[in-house]
Parts: structure tokens; sequence; C-alpha cells
């Protein structure tokens, strides 16, 4: 099937768009002239409805294809961002299968899924590229990677596909570094401390939210067939993204005490016990190269720094909010 690029009306059909990063896609393409924005979800009313302002709702189920049918249209963009947590492998698959075979008989014009970059998983390399071969370590790696693999399979041959992995997305809204936040403010002092020593410099593989629409904005966009290629998109070019930096950049943000020195552990220590507890990745200090998406020409929207100093605030601000509503 030959491939034509257009640039009349774009339509694109976003699943997960009431999610963190598709409440996020959908402020930014709500705002561009000439598109039609086709959204799937599981009912037409509460959060579902205050978040899709300027788009066409549909109501429908990843598994019901004849709901599909209703939300894919000819030569749209498929942005695939809904994900079905603790469902088994079967119905991933089944899930998956039934999305692709609605875009083929829609006849679509391009498909982006967005992965994850921890499908990875077990891997001796400090620098993850996408063509580090991939040894996923749980259950979502692996679902994951089953999916990328049986998307690409199946809609390459017909449809412009590609896959995004983001690494650890945090921003407004999202739970990644909500966690950090409550230690920081509920955790005792010597607590803390013990922890700066054993995370040390850490990688923390964040990448800001705002940056992971902006490549997906940038890959729906490029004139370029996207050809079945795989995309790593992450922040760890930038030397504070890791714990410590990470850690008095959010104290900042959140106006409270500077944290006290830099000591650390060997990393080996942290090392041995992420392996105790069985996590996939064990690296303290592995990194996620986004090299191959800027040699594309994605420029990044945001630096870390001010995205986490933006976090912090909105969190601070939240927080106060919800004292204010408390006490009234």
């Amino acid at each position: 099937m030959e491939i034509e690029y257009q640039r009349s009306m774009e339509t694109f059909c976003i699943t997960g768009a009431t999610g963190f990063i598709g409440s996020h896609l959908l402020a930014v393409l709500e705002k561009r002239p000439g598109v039609a924005l086709r959204i799937l979800a599981r009912a037409a009313h509460g959060g579902a409805r205050e978040t899709i302002r300027n788009g066409q709702l549909i109501v429908g189920d990843l598994l019901d294809a004849e709901s599909l049918s209703r939300f894919v249209v000819p030569g749209a963009t498929v942005i695939h961002l809904a994900q079905v947590h603790d469902a088994p492998m079967d119905t991933q698959i089944q899930i998956t299968r039934t999305l692709a075979q609605a875009c083929l008989k829609a006849g679509v014009r391009r498909f982006l899924y967005i992965s994850t970059a921890t499908v990875v998983g077990r891997t001796p390399t400090t620098v993850v590229t996408e063509e580090t071969p991939c040894d996923p370590g749980n259950d979502y790696e692996r679902q994951k990677l089953m999916i990328e693999g049986l998307l690409l399979k199946t809609l390459s041959p017909h449809i412009d596909i590609a896959v995004l992995r983001p690494t650890a997305v945090f921003g407004t809204g999202g739970k990644n570094l909500q966690k950090l936040v409550y230690q920081l403010r509920n955790d005792s002092d010597s607590v803390q401390h013990l922890r700066r020593m054993l995370y040390g410099r850490r990688s923390m593989n964040l990448v800001a939210v705002e940056n992971v629409v902006a490549a997906i904005e940038f890959l729906i966009s490029i004139d370029r067939p996207l050809a079945g290629e795989v995309f790593l998109v992450s922040d760890d070019d930038a030397p504070i993204n890791n714990y410590q930096d990470v850690d008095q950049i959010l104290r900042t943000g959140l106006l409270m005490k500077t944290a006290n020195g830099g000591v650390a552990l060997p990393s080996f220590v942290l090392k041995l016990l992420l392996i105790l507890v069985g996590r996939s990745q064990t690296d303290p200090q592995i990194k996620y190269s986004d090299c191959k998406l800027r040699d594309w020409g994605f420029e990044p929207v945001t630096r870390l720094e001010p995205a986490l100093m933006r976090f912090a605030q909105a969190c601070k601000k939240r927080t106060a909010h919800e004292s204010v509503g408390s006490a009234s």
C-alpha cells in the first residue's frame, strides 16, 4: 500500500485521552488549526466529558470491534495511549488485535503506539538505545513489548507506524515523583539523609510530560514515513537527572530547607538491594539515549530543571488549596 501524506484536515483518533499523558496531549492538539479529534472513552460523562472540550467523544471499548469501527476513520492518525492495567496476556493480545484490525479495515494513515522505555528489562549496558536487546523482567514489561511487536507485525505492511518509548514521565497529574514529594514533606531528617546516601546520584530517568507530548506531536506530523521505527524519548542528557539533584530541586520548589550534603554510599550497595527486591533494572547509573529522535529533527520544548520546579510548585499549590478546603 502506498502511503500518501495530505496537509488538509488532520483527524487524530486517540485512546487513553483522559489519562495523564493524554490530557496533556489534548491540551496541545486542541490548539492546532484544521484538526479533528476523535476520543475513545468508556463513558460519556464525568472526567471524560470534562477533559474533552473540542473533540468528538466516541463511547466504546478496546475489546468491542463494533465501537472501534465507529472510532477510527479512513485517513486518520491513531494515537494509542490507553493502558489496560492488570489484564492477563491473552486479554492484552485480544485488545491489540481488535484495534489493529479496526485500523486496517478503516484504512487509517498513521499509527503511533506509546509504549515504555522499561521494555528493555534486564540489560548489561549502561546506555540504552533503540537497538539494545530487550529482556523484560516482569509482566508489565513483557506485555508492553508484546503489544509493540504485534502492532508492528500486523500494521507495518499497510499503515505507517512507529513506537514511542518514554522513560519515567512526570508532570502535573502524573504519579511519578508524587511519592518523593510525600517523603520530603513527611519523613524525618535522618530518614531523608539516609535515603540520599543510599540513592546518591542514581539515575532517575525522568522525562517531562511536555517533552513526551512534543515528541508525539512531532511523530504524528512529520512528512517522513515512520516505517515501523522505534524511538526513545528521555531527559537523561540533563546532568541533574539523578536522585540527589532532583531531591534538592523539589525542595526548592516546595520552599523546604536545603538537604544536608551530597555524600553517597558506593553504587553497588543500591544495586544489590535492587537485585534483592526483584527489580528488572538494577544498574543505578543506567541512561536512555534519545539521539535517534533528535537526529530525526526533534527538539525538546522544556529543560528538566524548570519542569521539575513547575511540578513542585503545582504540588505546593494543590496542598494549599486542599488545606483551605478542609478548613472551610
